[in-house]
């Protein structure tokens, strides 16, 4: 498993990823990923918040935003998935994987929102419908 520099060095300066970018979405975050200045197909980075607990579920993809060191049309010309997964209390992990047979590299800002048992429970009895409101 790959760790990326960025991800690296703010593990040994005890820092954690931004988190919320608000306080209206206290379940989303960002994070910079970065493949390093070699091409590669695929990486897996390691995602550090402390709102993750291990039965946490999440959802990640790259967002329309200027990572570091690149402009916005940059982050269009590449076409890639996002998995994420394998949470334990206080972290995650994600795959980025190249998708059209080309490569990664440099910085990519990617979204997440975290699903907890508990939200999700009460999201699904939201979803389900009523006969007698048809």
């Amino acid at each position: 498993m790959g760790v990326s520099n960025f991800n690296r060095m703010l593990q040994e300066k005890g820092q954690r990823f931004p988190g919320s970018a608000s306080q209206d979405y206290p379940e989303h975050g960002w994070v910079e990923v970065d493949f390093g200045p070699l091409p590669i197909a695929i990486e897996t980075f390691t995602v550090y918040d402390d709102r993750v607990r291990a039965n946490t579920r999440i959802i990640a993809d790259v967002l329309y935003e200027a990572p570091t060191g690149k402009d916005l049309d940059e982050v269009t010309m590449d076409d890639f998935e996002c998995m994420a997964g394998n949470a334990r209390t206080g972290s995650f992990e994600i795959v980025v994987n190249a998708t059209d047979f080309s490569y990664l590299e440099g910085t990519f800002r990617i979204g997440y929102t975290l699903i907890n048992s508990d939200d999700a429970a009460s999201t699904a009895d939201d979803m389900l419908i009523d006969p007698n409101e048809l």
